[in-house]
Parts: C-alpha cells; structure tokens; sequence
C-alpha cells in the first residue's frame, strides 16, 4: 500500500498528526474522524490512516466504520497485536542491536489496518476486541520497547508515512507513556484539543513545553508544531466564550488564548505570539446534535455553512495544511514556503557554474519583496536577501539603478534597524562601494560610505561601544576583507582594535588580534611599511606577555615574514619563517597544520628567491603530509598541490605541471563545483603553464572563461576579477592581438584607480601592462611617460631595490632603447643587473632576464663580445637550472645565435638555431610566430655557410606558413622579437 500521488494544484499534508487532550471529554475522537473525512473530501486521493491510541478507552472505530458489513472489531487484529509483535521480535534480538526496519518489516501492516465506510481512509484500531484484549494490552511494556530499540517509533511513523498520505493518531489522556510516544515520539503536528475549563487545560502546558523541548534536543530534526484546539464553545453564552478565551482577572481566569499565547511564546523563544486570527477561526462550537452517538458531521453535513460545527475544522486543517505555525495566518504559511523555495532556487542558481544573472536577480527581487512581507522590512533575513541582491545587480550585466535604489533603502532604514540588523545592513552598504566607484558612481559610494561610516560612530556611544557591537563590527570587518573592500574593512578594523585598546589594553590577545586583522588589510591595500611596523610592535608585546613560543606570537611573526617577503626581503622573511618553523615543529610536531603552513610559505619565499630546488623539496614535504593526513582531496592538500605544480612550471617541468594542474582543477570542480572561487584560481593557474607551454589558444579560452564567471559572480571591481582580465590581456598581447590586450588593461587600470588609487600595488601592475603595449604599439613616449609613473610610484611604496620596482626599471630600459636612446637603455640595465646579482643571486630567473635584456641591448648597440659574454653566461645558468627545453632556455639560444651570427660565427649560431626550431615546432606548431622567425634566421645561417639547398627547403616552409597565417589572422604585423623579456608583465593568478 503505497502513497498514491497528488495533482500539482492541491497541497497535500504528508505527516503525522497527533490529536491530544490532557481530560477526556473534549470531543479528541471525533475533532480527529472529521478531519480525516474533511482531509479526503478535499483531496480524493490522499490516503489516510487513523491511529487509535487511546488504549485503555479506544472509541475511534465507533465513528469509522468497517466498509465490510457484519465485520466484527473482536475479528480485526490491531496496535497492540501489532506491538506485541514488535516487543516479541525485540526480546528475542536482546543482547544484539536491533535493527528498527527489519523489526516492522517483518510484521506486516496490512494485516493490522482495516478499510472504512470513508473512501481512502483506513483504521488501525486499538486491538482485536475480545476477551483476551485486556490481558494482551497488560503484556505490552511501551517503556521496555523505548529502552531497547529508542528510535523505533521515529522509524514506525515513517513506515505508516510510505504507504499513506496522512496519518492520524488519537493519543491517550493525561500524562503517561503513551500519551508521550503519541505527542513527542511520533507525530510532525499535535492537536490539543480542549474544552473552556480548568480541568481541560490542566497538564496543557508542560506537555506541549515537555514536547518541544524533546524534540528540540533529541537526533529526530523534525520541527514540532502544536495547534490549540478549543472545542464544545457555546456560541450562546457570549460573556463566558468571551471571559475564557481573553480571561477575566477578578474571576482568576486566565483565558485560554492568553494562555496558549503565553505557553508557545515560551516553548518556542517568540518575541511574539499574537493567536487572534487562529482563534477567530479555529473554535468547534458546541452542537447538541453531536451529544449523542457517534455521528461524523463532515460525513452528515457535507453542505455546511459558516455557522456549521465542522467550519472550524476546515479552518483547522487550512492551518495544517499551509504548516502555518498558529501565529501566522494560512496565507502567510503559503508565502513563507514559497520564500523558502525561492531560497532554495536562489542557492541552486549559485552552485550553477552556467549561472545567467538575469533570472538570477529577478528571482532575487521576489526574494525581497517575499521577505519583505512575510518578516518584515527590518528583519535580518530581508537586511541579507537585499544585500545578494545588490551584490548580484552590481555584478556583471546586473542592474546599478536597481542596486543604487535598494542600497538608498538601506541607508533610509539604518535608524528603525535593532543593532545586529543595522551592522549587517552598513556591511551591504560598505561591501557596495568599491563596486559602485567601478562603474563610475563615486558620489553615490560616498554618500553611502559617510552614511554608514557615521551609523558605526553611533554605535560607539558616550561610553565606547559595547563588546557585542565590537565583537559585530569585528565579523563585518572580516567579511568585507573578504570581499575586498579593503578601505572599507580598514575603517571598522581601525574602530575594533581602538575600542579593544579601550578596554582591554594593549596586552590582550584580543587586542593582538586586532592588529594582526588590520595589518592584513593595510597588507592588501598595499601599505606594507605599515603592515610591518604594526606587526613588530604586536610581536613585541606578545613575545613579553604571552611568550617567544606562544602559539599567537608565532602567528604573528609569520604573518611578518609574509610581509617581509612582499617588500622584497627575502633573506630576512626566510630567517623569521625558518625560526618559526623551528618553534612549530618542536612544540606541534612536523605534520601539525600549523607547522605545515609555515613549511608552505618557506617554500613560497624560496620559489621567490629562485631557489626552485629547495621550494621544491619544501613543497613536496607539505603535499606528502597533508595527503597523509587530510586525503588527496582535501582544500588544504589540493592548494599545496597547486602550489607545488607553480613550482614545476616555474622549473621548466611545464608538462608535468600541467598534468598536475588539471588534476587539481578536476578535483576542486568536483568537491567545490566549477564557479568556486577556488576552482576559478587553480583554473587560472593552469592557464598560465598553457600559456608558458605556448598553447595560446586554449590558455585563452580558460582566461576567458575566468573572466566570465569572475565578471558575474564577484562583480567587475572585485580584484581576481582585474587579476583575471589581467591574465588574458598577457595572453592577447603574446598573441599578438595588442589592440584587444590594450583594451582590457586600459579597463583594468581604471577600475583599480578608482577603487584602490594610483599608488596601489595592483595599480601600478597595470599601468606597466599598458605601457609594455604601448610601446609594441609603436606609442613610444606614452609608454614612457607611463613606465616614468610606474618607477616613481613603486620607489615610494616598496623601495628603490624592490624586485617590482626594478621590473620597472627594465621595462623602462626597453622603451628607451626603441626611442633610440641606447646609452640610458643600457645604463638602467647595468643598474638593474648589479642590484638584482647583489639582493637576488646570480642566478636568480629575475636577474637572469635582466642580464638578458642588458646583453640584447649592448648586441643592438653594437657591443657584440660583452653582448655574447653575458648571452653565453645566461644560457648557461638556464641550461643547469631549466634544462633545454624551458621557454627561456630556448629565448637564450636564439638571441646567442644572433649574436654569433652578428659576429660571422655562423657554426655556432646553426646547432643552436635547430634545436630552438625544433622544440618550436613540436611545442607551437609550423604556422607560431616563434617558429617562424627561428626558420628565417636558421635559413641566413645556412645561406652564409654554403648550405643553399637547406635554407632554400626553410624558405619554402616559410612561404607557405606565412601564407597560411595572413589568411587566417590578418590582424598580426609580422613576427614580434623573441628576445625582449618585460620585467613584470602583471601578475598571474
């Protein structure tokens, strides 16, 4: 017997429903066997079953019928056959774990329930109504079934839930056992039912708080909702009906709404419980045709009025029906589960890694006006809804009017706003404005930014503000770190460490705490100098105070060496980073996660260095831990793995780092889902080792898609968004395509002067970006004045001798010497060089790169011994650390043949010139830019060692690949050098 389905248009209850009452005589039995025929006649295929479980006085088969005629109940087996089975089958498993399922599978249901004169109604009666029925009911010990199997009721409702619609248990009176299996055990609803008299709403009470508070901390996560039903309510007697429902203070009565009102308020922690609507509609008025007999008025009065007796049951199961709690209405019911289902929708639409934002904030705006109505516009979960959706209409191709107008609400609301509401409503206000100066809003974002700025400076108070608004203020502030509003965190990060200064002093660790959070975000905003001072200072203290081993100064000092290596200190970061490993491994052990993030940025800082070997080993020691411990596919191993594939790319193992990467990508797509922002990252990532492996096209293809979902997802002016339109300008620019390429750095870079300023790290990456392809665009002295901006800026912000200020200064070098002004070209090199030998190594890929340029720059100016000198060095360098087959290997070649062939050495330019062309040919193919340019000058190299018919057989190679190429891309101008290297062509993800 299974569940029969329901059309799309009727709303079907399918749960448990008890129908209870503390004293007999309230009318339970047949408030129950009117809801089952009412429940059918509304919906003719839900199939119900109704549950005598008043035992000791069973009377629900005297109002539903056998439909067998002459079918005599003392024949009919029923619940306490059926339980007696179930105790029989328990006792003879003691001493073993019972299995619940198995248990009722092998009792069979059918044979316990019976058809009744209501079509689709079925009656488990109490038992088999004979002699033996009172000597059978004294065996059952309902306290010894709950001992040995607890969950087997839980399991006994959802057997009778598989096979009916709705079921409907008449419990027990008073406070007993079965009264308790009948009211906290089994049911979805409980249905009190009561007459207007103390005797009646005696013991109401603390059974529905025992219920609640049972269900509330037992494992069954079912929600457990009582409905108060007053019953027998002369409608002739309007001073009593109306002293025992509101009460009446001089007579001690309490009135059974007040009552009620006060009980479900309490068992269900309400601010308010307002039952007037409920009760206006849901009161069983007493008729004295009902007093006699056991007559079924949904059965006998099917054309009913409103003034009929079976009007309140309707209304009753409108109330059921909805799963309207009594304190809303049926229609407000209706719209929170459709609230609920667009929520639902609205996180489906998220997980999508296909997501369209059209729908998206159409479905998001219902979100709000739902909410709005069902809990009101200043309640915390309409403050969110509205803050997804601002965040969704700023994104890519949302709708700024729609958001400007929402957050202009926000701001308009911020005083009626109770405190926890209020700080979540200036975060949405907050976390828009970097976006909003995005696109061009500044006026609005600072109007906003001053409004909510202000709102926090009222929550200070005369007295400083309280620790559960600094505690708020602190999570806001890390939310919109998170987000990247950094200015913004800044703000209420500076707020809670001054008020945690206030009143804890400068000693607590809530204080360091404090500094080490703004510290972060001076970090992000690139004020490094202050990032570092903050976090010698808070190491300090915490050093005296907690001690040189205490886990939060080791935090701190940490922390410090990541700063340090971003200023470009790499010795003094490695130093601090090492002694803090030290530290971890002795007190944690070496596989703790906290000494295997510090082994992680060891091998980070010495990947920077160039100490790709050590980095390497580093790395390889965290995935093998990490794996050990947490599995392959846990966040932590698959970022360690990520970063160990960086590592090989940057090595030169660019294969193995791509079969390493695409692993990772696959593994992140499947535990997080394709749009993560850490699925976004390794999938960027892997782009970049296409693109060193010369796979263009499909390096561009995964940016564009980064791009993309970035776009929509985080909005236009979120930095992995700029990061990730960073990314696929470098691949159009190595392409070729410098208009496209010049088209999102000009876009990037002023997005990032409107959000972060000119001076911001990130700012300054794409200024250098432009200006690399201004001067391959033959737009010399704006890539000069651009390049100037980009030294000026970086020695104020990061120093003279920090690795991106000295990338810089090399790419400046480039543009002079395209001006022609070789002699400064050169000199800027020579100072580049000697400063990246003194504080990187010899053979640092940074210097290396930098004495490449330098020995191409004395090449064109004529200086052709030193030019091969350092080619020569170079090459050698690369060969040992890259191997022969690495890009940059490979560049090193072909400008020493170059050079060679510039000095007639012809012999030595050949072999070299062939093994560049082919692994060109094998790693880029026959028409690639590279490729080409290697064939010409391998074909002079030939012609002037008497070899014609070898460079006649490349010529032709070369006419027919140029051919191919015209045709397919006429936007290219020919081959771009192979040997320029820009210090910093921005940074990758």
């Amino acid at each position: 017997m299974m569940a029969s389905p329901v059309s799309e248009d009727v709303t079907r209850l399918h749960e448990v429903v008890t129908f209870y009452s503390y004293k007999g005589g309230t009318g339970r039995t047949m408030a129950l066997a009117n809801a089952a025929c009412l429940i059918t006649r509304r919906d003719p295929g839900c199939r119900v079953l109704a549950v005598d479980w008043d035992l000791e006085a069973p009377g629900l088969h005297y109002y539903l019928h056998p439909a067998q005629t002459g079918e005599a109940e003392s024949a009919v087996d029923g619940l306490v056959e059926y339980f007696s089975q179930v105790q029989a089958a328990i006792k003879d498993r003691r001493g073993e774990a019972v299995d619940d399922e198995a248990v009722l599978a092998n009792i069979p249901l059918s044979a316990h329930c019976r058809e009744t004169v209501v079509p689709n109604v079925h009656l488990m009666q109490a038992g088999r109504f004979d002699s033996t029925y009172q000597a059978r009911l004294s065996r059952l010990d309902w306290q010894e079934i709950y001992r040995d199997s607890p969950t087997l009721f839980r399991t006994f409702a959802s057997l009778l839930l598989r096979q009916y619609d709705v079921v409907l248990v008449d419990s027990r009176t008073g406070l007993t056992d079965i009264s308790g299996i009948c009211t906290s055990l089994l049911p979805d609803k409980v249905v009190v039912v009561f007459t207007a008299n103390q005797q009646s709403l005696t013991g109401v009470e603390q059974l529905v708080r025992s219920s609640v508070e049972y269900r509330r901390g037992s494992p069954d996560l079912r929600p457990l909702l009582v409905y108060p039903l007053p019953s027998r309510i002369d409608d002739q007697r309007e001073q009593l009906r109306r002293q025992w429902r509101h009460g009446d203070a001089t007579l001690g009565i309490e009135g059974f709404q007040p009552q009620f009102e006060r009980i479900l308020r309490g068992a269900y922690a309400l601010d308010g419980c307002d039952l007037s609507d409920y009760f206006n509609e849901v009161q069983v008025q007493h008729s004295p045709d009902y007093s006699y007999g056991e007559k079924v008025a949904a059965l006998a009065a099917p054309d009913h009025d409103r003034f009929s007796i079976i009007r309140s049951y309707e209304a009753l199961l409108d109330w059921l029906g909805s799963s309207a709690a009594p304190w809303e209405t049926p229609a407000q019911a209706r719209e929170r589960t459709r609230l609920e289902s667009l929520l639902q929708r609205e996180a489906e639409f998220q997980r999508d890694a296909t997501i369209d934002v059209a729908p998206l904030l159409a479905l998001q705006a219902e979100i709000v006006r739902l909410s709005q109505q069902h809990r009101g516009a200043t309640h915390l979960d309409t403050v969110r809804a509205m803050q997804r959706y601002v965040r969704t209409a700023l994104g890519g191709g949302g709708d700024l009017s729609a958001a400007l107008t929402v957050l202009e609400s926000l701001g308009a609301a911020l005083p009626q706003l109770r405190v926890p509401v209020r700080v979540h409503a200036i975060g949405a206000m907050l976390q828009a404005t970097p976006s909003l100066r995005a696109q061009g809003q500044s006026a609005a974002a600072e109007r906003l930014g001053r409004l909510a700025l202000s709102e926090i400076e009222a929550l200070r108070g005369p007295s400083g503000a309280s620790a559960d608004v600094v505690a708020a203020l602190d999570a806001l502030g890390s939310q919109l770190q998170d987000a990247a509003a950094f200015a913004e965190a800044r703000t209420l990060r500076e707020f809670v460490l001054e008020e945690r200064r206030r009143c804890d002093g400068d000693e607590r660790q809530s204080t360091l705490n404090a500094s080490r959070r703004l510290a972060e975000t001076h970090w992000a905003l690139g004020n490094y100098a202050t990032a570092r001072s903050m976090l010698e200072h808070a190491g300090t203290i915490a050093a005296t105070v907690l001690g040189e081993q205490a886990r939060e100064t080791l935090a701190i000092r940490q922390q410090l060496a990541e700063v340090l290596a971003e200023q470009g200190h790499a010795d003094q970061a490695l130093q601090l980073t090492d002694a803090v490993l030290e530290a971890r491994s002795r007190l944690l052990g070496p596989a703790h996660e906290d000494t295997l993030a510090t082994l992680a940025l060891r091998s980070d800082v010495l990947r920077d260095s160039g100490r790709l070997d050590e980095a390497r080993a580093a790395c390889e020691a965290v995935v093998a831990a990490q794996s050990a411990s947490l599995g392959n596919d846990n966040p932590d191993t698959l970022a360690s793995r990520d970063r160990l594939a960086a590592i090989l790319q940057a090595q030169g193992h660019l294969a193995e780092a791509r079969a390493a990467q695409e692993a990772v990508v696959e593994a992140y797509g499947r535990v997080f889902g394709a749009q993560h922002p850490v699925t976004l990252r390794a999938t960027a990532n892997l782009a970049a080792t296409l693109w060193a492996l010369g796979a263009l096209s499909e390096a561009r293809a995964l940016e564009q898609h980064v791009l993309d979902v970035r776009r929509d997802v985080l909005g236009p002016a979120h930095p992995e968004t700029l990061t990730a339109m960073n990314n696929l300008a470098s691949t159009l620019w190595s392409q070729g395509d410098l208009v496209g390429a010049r088209a999102l750095e000009e876009q990037a870079l002023e997005t990032r002067r409107r959000v972060l300023g000119d001076d911001h790290p990130a700012t300054l990456v794409s200024m250098g970006n432009l200006a690399e392809t201004l001067r391959l665009q033959g737009e010399l002295p704006e890539a000069k004045a651009l390049g100037m901006a980009v030294i000026e800026g970086r020695r104020r912000t990061l120093g003279p001798e920090h690795p991106e200020t000295l990338a810089a200064m090399n790419n400046l070098a480039l543009t002079l010497r395209a001006l022609g002004d070789a002699e400064q070209a050169r000199r800027l090199l020579e100072q580049v060089v000697e400063v990246r030998r003194r504080v990187q190594g010899h053979e640092h890929p940074d210097t290396l790169k930098a004495a490449y340029n330098l020995a191409e720059t004395l090449r064109q100016a004529g200086d052709l011994t030193k030019a091969r000198q350092i080619h020569e060095t170079v090459l050698a360098a690369r060969r040992r650390i890259l191997g022969h087959e690495d890009r940059d290997t490979l560049a090193s070649m072909v400008e020493l043949s170059l050079t060679a062939s510039a000095q007639d050495d012809f012999a030595t330019a050949r072999p070299l010139l062939e093994h560049v062309l082919e692994e060109y040919l094998r790693l880029a193919g026959e028409d690639d830019r590279r490729t080409l340019a290697v064939r010409t000058h391998l074909a002079r190299a030939l012609i002037a060692l008497g070899d014609v018919a070898g460079a006649q057989l490349h010529q032709e190679h070369l006419a027919s690949a140029w051919a191919r190429r015209v045709e397919k891309d006429r936007i290219e101008s020919g081959p771009r050098g192979i040997g320029d290297y820009p210090g910093a062509r921005g940074t990758r993800s």
